[in-house]
């Protein structure tokens, strides 16, 4: 399975009754790579399509081309038609979801999922230990998910900027592995990320 995500979404919805809604999260990288102990709609409902369901993950953001970037390194772990395939159907207005039509997504429960899994390089990332030690002195922290699989930053505002090189070097990292969410970690080694904007 392909999880291709672009985030060039519309904020905006409408409900049936045409009144519209915002789900308050933006389109840059950083306006919804955000997590707290509740999550943000936005990220929740990536981590219930990733539960106990490993896909390869690229976050496809809005600068991004297909030339470049991480893509190259996409086409050489997955067949180059179907990698075409995927990459354009994440643009497709067709395939784009309304939030509203799937209000069960929205929640996710950081604490009894805690492993985002790196099938492809046997690495793991601990939710809680981000939640505990990448805090903003507000209860918010950023969301390793969209960093690590991003696959155009550093090219637009709204991009993650850190003054430490190693977090500035692990965006992206992830992007094309095969991830999970779950319970367990099995043998994996602890990627430790500490993502915070200055």
């Amino acid at each position: 399975m392909f999880t291709f995500l672009s985030h060039d979404f519309q904020e905006t919805y409408t409900n049936r009754d045409g009144e519209a809604y915002t789900c308050g999260i933006g389109l840059k990288l950083m306006e919804h790579s955000w997590l707290s102990a509740g999550g943000n709609s936005m990220m929740n409902a990536v981590c219930n399509l990733l539960l106990n369901k490993p896909s390869i993950v690229a976050w496809i953001g809005d600068y991004s081309k297909y030339d470049e970037d991480n893509h190259l390194e996409g086409v050489k772990r997955i067949e180059e038609s179907a990698y075409r395939k995927a990459y354009k159907d994440a643009w497709k207005e067709k395939n784009r979801i309304n939030p509203m039509d799937h209000l069960e997504l929205w929640s996710f429960d950081y604490q009894k999922y805690p492993y985002l899994i790196n099938n492809t390089k046997q690495l793991y990332v601990d939710f809680r230990r981000c939640l505990k030690e990448n805090d903003y002195n507000d209860g918010w922290v950023v969301h390793p998910l969209s960093l690590l699989t991003a696959t155009s930053n550093g090219k637009g505002g709204g991009d993650y900027n850190s003054n430490s090189r190693t977090d500035n070097e692990l965006v992206g990292t992830w992007a094309f592995d095969e991830l999970t969410i779950c319970t367990l970690r099995g043998n994996y080694k602890e990627l430790i990320v500490k993502f915070k904007e200055e």
